[in-house]
């Protein structure tokens, strides 16, 4: 596995939390390494843009794409997380029409900037209904070049009055895939909650729900339909339902329950949680499953993993390669941690005015370097004030002269004596000789120095003033050495 991608409708984004094992840690991070993933996309995060704070954007090693709701507040929202080390997309875009505006460039749309700032493949709506249907921050697309990745949370069937809206933007979500996929001959990965049951051995209680809504056939409602229409083997079918090409007769494969009515234990519930790949790429993917035992949320994560190499035109590629910029990775490895990459899209929330300057303060204490390096085999040895005044002294031997002048601009202390700067600028202190002028002879110079130092301490701060203010007066009974 080189790369995985996990979908979750986590309910609320700090829900997980609440669960084990979420709860005993508390930390993105810590969740992503248990997910095991590397292209996290959350639903349902029900939060709004003021209230994120600096552990949902800032996840070390991790960039993060949100999209939040216009009008009804903490409702509906998405998130994308990748991991740096394995991916980073070259454009993002909110919603999923390209109508909204991009982030730091008022008065545009992406539908209008230039083919290689937009991602393409925009269906053809108004203004109007294009910027109603992405009103509820319900969908991110981020472009790794080689793919393109379309996160979603479609609207639930729960209010009759809301059939319009849902229908519109389940058709304008693959209307966008197609357009993608034939149009721009990309190849596309479509993730999240699509709030569809496609066939009936993807809901528990099947017989009991078309006998209460007097349901001739399951594919009878324009959601299911077009989610049929969409996958193979329907003949107008380009994309695939990973987990049933995997799993194609796996009774009980559920991923949302009723936990008011305590479904879940039961597993009595409903697969609407998708991963779907263009057929162009079917051949990049080893795996997918559901994570039935992750707890954390009435849905349950679903992933996919895509293989280490991969076929493009032809040829083999490290996946890698391709889902960085280019230059990135070389063969499947990093060409150099210190390389310089280009910045992430402008969507990514890391590059937000008030969440750049807080992750500039993180970065600031994270990087502290110490200004001196002391080597690590060697250590630090504390050395008593008479070690040092020994071998000060042994470094000065030299004779002090009867017109030396103390320079100092404070009187001396029993501290300044042991300090590397002398009192006494031109201090020439010998130990040639003790009693006699007899050069060579040596004498015990500790006795005299603590003897000359006990002079120095002695005299008063007058006397010290006068010899200040040029004062030739010296003390009476300074000894020579």
């Amino acid at each position: 596995m080189a790369l995985r991608i996990t979908t979750w409708n986590v309910n609320g984004i700090k829900n997980p939390f609440h669960y084990h094992p979420w709860s005993s840690e508390k930390s993105y991070h810590v969740m992503f390494d248990i997910l095991e993933a590397d292209i996290v996309c959350f639903q349902e995060i029900k939060i709004q843009k003021k209230d994120m704070t600096d552990d949902m954007v800032l996840v070390p090693g991790w960039d993060s794409y949100f999209t939040f709701p216009r009008y009804k507040k903490g409702y509906s929202g998405i998130a994308i997380y990748t991991r740096n080390s394995k991916c980073r997309p070259l454009k993002a875009e909110e919603g999923i029409t390209g109508f909204l505006e991009p982030p730091s460039q008022p008065g545009k749309t992406y539908i209008s900037l230039p083919p290689d700032e937009s991602i393409g493949g925009y269906p053809e709506l108004s203004k109007d209904k294009a910027l109603h249907l992405d009103s509820e921050g319900r969908a991110i697309i981020l472009d790794f070049g080689s793919f393109v990745l379309i996160g979603t949370y479609c609207p639930a069937p729960s209010d009759p009055l809301r059939d319009s809206y849902r229908n519109a933007f389940v058709d304008a979500v693959f209307e966008r895939a197609k357009l993608l996929i034939t149009k721009h001959n990309r190849k596309v990965v479509i993730v999240g909650d699509l709030n569809i049951a496609r066939h009936e051995n993807d809901i528990a209680e099947t017989t009991e729900l078309m006998k209460e809504y007097n349901m001739g056939t399951w594919l009878c409602t324009p959601t299911r339909i077009a989610l049929d229409r969409l996958l193979l083997p329907h003949p107008e079918g380009i994309m695939i339902d990973l987990c049933r090409e995997y799993f194609p007769d796996r009774m009980g494969m559920y991923t949302c329950w009723d936990v008011k009515k305590n479904k879940r234990p039961g597993n009595a519930g409903s697969r609407i949680d998708y991963i779907l790949c263009s057929s162009n790429m079917a051949s990049w993917f080893l795996a997918a499953n559901i994570q039935e035992g992750l707890l954390g949320s009435d849905h349950c994560p679903v992933y996919a993993d895509l293989k280490s190499m991969v076929e493009i035109s032809g040829c083999l590629h490290h996946l890698l390669d391709v889902v960085n910029p280019e230059g990135a990775y070389r063969e499947g490895k990093q060409v150099s941690p210190k390389m310089t990459l280009p910045s992430p899209p402008k969507l990514c929330m890391r590059m937000f005015p008030e969440y750049r300057l807080r992750q500039n303060i993180k970065e600031m204490f994270f990087n502290m370097r110490p200004s001196i390096t002391v080597p690590s085999t060697a250590k630090k040895r504390k050395r008593s004030s008479q070690q040092t005044l020994e071998n000060f002294l042994k470094a000065k031997q030299c004779h002090v002269s009867k017109d030396d002048e103390v320079t100092s601009d404070s009187p001396p202390t029993e501290n300044s004596m042991f300090k590397n700067k002398p009192t006494v600028e031109r201090a020439k202190l010998s130990f040639a000789t003790k009693s006699t002028d007899t050069p060579g002879v040596a004498f015990d110079y500790k006795e005299a120095w603590a003897e000359q130092r006990k002079i120095f301490l002695d005299m008063s701060k007058a006397d010290w003033t006068r010899r200040r203010g040029h004062d030739e007066i010296r003390p009476k009974n300074r000894v020579e050495m």
